[in-house]
């Protein structure tokens, strides 16, 4: 068993504005609400442990760009611009990691990145650009992130590129 978690991580404050929005304390105390129900369906339906999940969301957490360059952290991917993350740090990471369920947080918003780093045994990162957005990292290979998460929690992630 294994949970898949999205959130809103919202947008720009202002429109046309590099200075993007959070996910609130509201958002934060739901997934703790959230994550503590499904851990004790499963324990009363006989489960042990904590069933691992993942998150998605489109705005990346600030522990990502504070980390994305550290050689130690990498994965795999690649970015090829800068990281733009909400203009407030609520301590949603820091949720993550005291929930200790979530395995992954995958985002997109920077068009140009597919950057995954794995930070304190959470990965964080991008997917594979899919679309064909004008104007935004037209030499990028497309394509999409596999994410094959096992009941044990371990997870194997594949970037499965389009070829011309």
């Amino acid at each position: 068993m294994q949970a898949v978690v999205t959130i809103d991580s919202h947008s720009a404050l202002r429109k046309y504005s590099t200075d993007y929005d959070w996910i609130g304390k509201d958002q934060i105390e739901w997934y703790k609400w959230a994550m503590k129900g499904v851990q004790e369906l499963y324990a009363n339906a006989g489960g042990t442990g904590i069933i691992p999940s993942i998150n998605f969301q489109h705005i990346h957490v600030n522990e990502y760009k504070d980390n994305m360059d550290n050689p130690n952290y990498y994965v795999l991917g690649e970015n090829k611009e800068d990281s733009y993350p909400g203009k407030k740090n609520t301590g949603w990471f820091t949720a993550l990691k005291e929930v200790g369920s979530s395995k992954g947080v995958f985002f997109g918003h920077d068009h140009a990145n597919n950057k995954i780093i794995n930070l304190e045994g959470i990965y964080l990162g991008y997917g594979v650009e899919s679309g064909w957005c004008e104007g935004y990292a037209e030499d990028c290979k497309k394509g999409g992130l596999l994410i094959t998460l096992n009941n044990n929690g371990n997870v194997k992630l594949q970037q499965i590129l389009y070829e011309k």
